[in-house]
């Protein structure tokens, strides 16, 4: 509690926007620095969309991203992580201008994607990736909480089984709810751009960087239902 008072006494002066918040979920600090985003959403929000910062600075941590963007009309997100936090720039109700309808050229979007995932219904999370910081670290809590967010906004399926029914002695139908892991998506995946680059250091390979997202996304799955079992 001590450190936490210390947190909010050292920090009182250097924002203007009101109250900040300070909260541990799992070591990691979560606070509130809102950009000055004032178009609220008028849809629901239907997909979480995986960016990082492409700064190396050592000094461009959330914190920093976070005040940058803190003065920007036209750029944003929601969550910012670094490898010490989680900042939320945007509240949820209101739109980020992160995923854009700009599209790299000659990229084509899977057909799944294809005008389906906008500003106005989606969250964005940018990783501070980079400078020194601990990336596992970095992709690791950002997969945690995309994984929350899934089981808070409902964003899951119901799977069939055949499992085998010792009573009955045959097998049966169960069903059980597991992440919708098609609600998770890249920045790329929606434009083309190279975001988030999990190879930051090396030129853009999509193989790498597919490989790289999938196992991020079964991070996400692991900690969704392990969520899901917390609820039983």
């Amino acid at each position: 509690m001590k450190t936490i008072i210390n947190h909010i006494k050292l920090h009182k002066l250097k924002y203007g926007l009101g109250l900040i918040l300070l909260i541990f979920a799992g070591g990691v600090s979560f606070k509130q620095i809102f950009d000055k985003t004032i178009k609220a959403r008028n849809t629901k929000i239907e997909y979480i969309v995986v960016h990082y910062t492409a700064n190396l600075d050592p000094k461009a941590d959330a914190e920093a991203n976070a005040i940058y963007l803190r003065n920007k009309k036209s750029a944003g997100c929601h969550y910012i992580v670094d490898d010490q936090e989680i900042i939320q720039c945007t509240a949820e109700e209101n739109v980020a201008y992160a995923v854009g309808d700009k599209k790299w050229f000659g990229f084509i979007p899977k057909p799944w994607h294809k005008n389906k995932i906008t500003n106005n219904n989606s969250l964005s999370f940018e990783m501070c990736l980079g400078g020194g910081r601990n990336d596992s670290l970095i992709i690791e809590q950002t997969a945690q909480y995309v994984a929350w967010q899934m089981v808070n906004k409902g964003m899951l399926m119901i799977q069939q089984q055949e499992v085998w029914d010792p009573i009955q002695k045959k097998k049966v139908l169960m069903y059980r709810k597991v992440p919708d892991l098609g609600r998770v998506v890249r920045h790329h995946d929606v434009s083309g751009k190279h975001c988030p680059k999990f190879y930051y250091w090396a030129e853009w390979d999509q193989n790498k960087e597919d490989r790289a997202f999938y196992l991020f996304k079964m991070k996400v799955d692991k900690y969704v239902k392990l969520k899901l079992n917390e609820k039983k």
